[in-house]
């Protein structure tokens, strides 16, 4: 891996510059990339799909460990410079793609994975961490584990307890499909630029079923992220964001009261259970509305 003052001097070299719009920051410390890539604790199965290869700091010992390599780099600049390191690398496939447009499905496919050895990586701006995440729990491609390392105010979000402050709705959407997990604190100083804050290594083991089970999935995270989209709000007046035709303020303050809920709480105050029976109560009151049993379970 390239050195700080190496870095600098290969940058400059080629004649490019590391942007903050895009929060490029190069990990440089070869203890801390090496301790990373240690807990991960990758073998020859594992096929990794890399978010954000820079210069390929981790790209070159996650080459080492795993039996194939996807990286992603949608800066010009530096995915050419990370085929000059790593240049005739046979298990590497380096892809100059904005990550946000790859099917993940075809990728799996693509890899010959079955999804038990699936890896996410990447060490992620905090710009893109939340879409990010997002993007691969959403895509519903089935996959072993990721392992982020984000910003220490992101991490305490990702691993926020119930009845948190820091809780929003990537929290619910990270427990829902996977088992979170703080591995590692990486220094600023591993880093070049150094950001102004430290970094944590996340570790999300996927689960084999969703962590509840509510009726409507969809219905349960519109209602999350209503009820974050104004988190100032009381939860009865929160709900009013939720963009679902069949809500109505009576309704949703019949579903409150039938899931016990106090209608001046805070959203993040409910669990993820409770927000998946207050979505199920909602079906079950729609579908009273209409007439039917779609809300019913055998």
């Amino acid at each position: 891996m390239l050195t700080r003052p190496e870095l600098k001097a290969t940058l400059r070299r080629a004649g490019l510059r590391l942007s903050k719009r895009l929060g490029q920051n190069i990990l440089v410390n070869k203890n801390a990339r090496d301790r990373i890539v240690e807990v991960m604790n990758l073998g020859p199965d594992d096929v990794v799909v890399e978010i954000g290869a820079g210069t390929g700091a981790l790209t070159e010992r996650l080459v080492a460990v795993a039996g194939r390599v996807i990286a992603f780099e949608v800066d010009r600049g530096l995915a050419s410079l990370l085929r000059e390191q790593l240049a005739g690398v046979s298990n590497l496939d380096i892809r100059c793609e904005d990550f946000f447009g790859v099917d993940l499905h075809a990728v799996s496919k693509e890899l010959g994975s079955d999804g038990e050895h699936l890896v996410f990586v990447g060490n992620l701006p905090y710009v893109v961490t939340t879409p990010v995440i997002t993007h691969v729990l959403e895509s519903g491609v089935h996959f072993r584990a990721a392992y982020f390392t984000v910003q220490r105010e992101v991490a305490q979000r990702l691993l926020a307890p119930p009845v948190s402050r820091a809780r929003g709705a990537i929290t619910f959407l990270v427990e829902y499909h996977t088992e979170a997990h703080r591995l590692l604190d990486v220094p600023r100083s591993a880093f070049e630029p150094v950001p102004k804050v430290e970094s944590v290594l996340v570790g999300l083991a996927a689960r084999s079923q969703p962590a509840v089970s509510p009726r409507d999935p969809a219905l349960m995270f519109a209602l999350i992220r209503a009820a974050f989209g104004a988190r100032r709000k009381v939860l009865k007046n929160a709900l009013r964001r939720l963009e679902w035709d069949a809500l109505s303020d009576d309704k949703a303050a019949e579903a409150i009261r039938e899931c016990a809920l106090d209608p001046r709480g805070r959203a993040e105050q409910l669990t993820l259970q409770q927000f998946a029976d207050l979505s199920d109560a909602l079906v079950r009151l729609h579908a009273a509305d209409r007439g039917t049993d779609e809300g019913n379970r055998d």
